[in-house]
């Protein structure tokens, strides 16, 4: 198989837009959700070598790099600065390309809990070689349809990224993480309503194998701050601070999302095994890996990877940019 490994956006453009066949990219989490190879001849695309941070605007809470970049270096480089991207990525994923091919991640912020909040903009690269170029600069600023964050989740079958403007945020002075294990739905309601009066300083608040997780992070006064009220709500809760605040399921397949009420998701998930359901209680969504409807038969749920046919999807974004052609397809 040809593999090919663009240093540049412009280099990106040309082989894509040179290829004869459909390209697929060489990434977990990309459009080989099931790590299979596709049945149909094709060009690999390697985009790790497209890691530099572009630009770096610390006032403006924001900056630019090459959508291959790996989470580390761009760690090493906000680190310096004060800053970070609140984004934690699933086991698997070590490049920021990763995480935008496939839409999942952690979001460190339970007040901005999707991970596409995140991304205000970028370049992408069409399947003729065309670069579309969307989103601004600054938090604020509003650029008409969003193809960037349209195409977050579509694992390379829209377009393949090339740059990614991401939105930062100061790194917290002081994290503590908080446990609540084997909580019955009466408990797991009072941490809940607990846990919205101290969301500026809410990261995450999970729950998976009937065991909810939550993280702190902020100014050390206001840390211990909600902490105290946290316990005082919940005296069960347990401090753990080397406990990472999430589930641990390695998605290798279908993902599925389920509507829960509030009052009974802690019953739904309380004998679940973490591996295969977590929950984001402040969205009263919860993920499954494979079909829930065996074990939840009543509960509706959405299919969310892979897509089993993406051309509607792609044709109705070519209709908002003429650069993403609907008869390209990247595999």
């Amino acid at each position: 198989m040809t593999a090919l490994r663009p240093d540049s956006t412009a280099a990106l453009a040309e082989m894509i837009g040179g290829g004869s066949q459909g390209i697929g990219i060489l990434a977990g989490w990309s459009s080989h959700w099931t790590r299979k190879p596709p049945r149909v001849e094709f060009t690999g695309l390697d985009l790790s070598a497209l890691d530099r941070l572009l630009d770096l605007s610390a006032g403006d809470l924001t900056c630019r790099v090459e959508a291959g970049i790996s989470l580390g270096s761009l760690t090493a480089h906000l680190d310096p600065v004060g800053l970070e991207w609140p984004v934690q990525p699933l086991p698997g994923q070590t490049r920021l390309a990763q995480t935008f091919l496939s839409g999942a991640a952690y979001a460190t912020s339970a007040l901005f809990p999707n991970p596409r909040d995140w991304i205000l903009g970028g370049t992408l690269v069409s399947g003729r070689g065309e670069i579309v170029t969307t989103g601004g600069a600054t938090v604020k600023n509003s650029a008409g349809y969003d193809l960037v964050r349209s195409c977050f989740g579509s694992m390379g079958v829209l377009a393949v990224p090339a740059q990614l403007q991401l939105r930062l945020r100061p790194r917290p002075q002081a994290r503590l993480r908080l446990t609540a294990p084997g909580l019955g739905p009466e408990p797991y309601l009072t941490l809940l309503a607990a846990a919205r009066r101290q969301m500026d300083v809410i990261e995450t608040f999970q729950i998976a194998g009937g065991t909810a997780r939550l993280g702190i992070a902020g100014p050390d006064d206001r840390v211990e701050e909600a902490a105290a009220a946290l316990t005082e709500a919940l005296p069960g809760l347990l401090r753990a601070e080397s406990e990472p605040a999430s589930g641990s399921a390695d998605w290798n397949g279908d993902r599925y999302q389920m509507a829960l009420p509030a009052n009974r998701m802690a019953g739904f998930l309380a004998d679940r095994e973490p591996a295969r359901y977590w929950a984001f209680p402040f969205q009263r969504l919860a993920f499954s890996q494979g079909s829930p409807g065996r074990s939840f038969p009543e509960v509706r749920s959405t299919r969310l990877l892979p897509l089993p046919d993406a051309r509607s999807l792609r044709a109705g974004l070519a209709l908002l940019c003429r650069g993403l052609d609907p008869d390209r397809r990247f595999v």
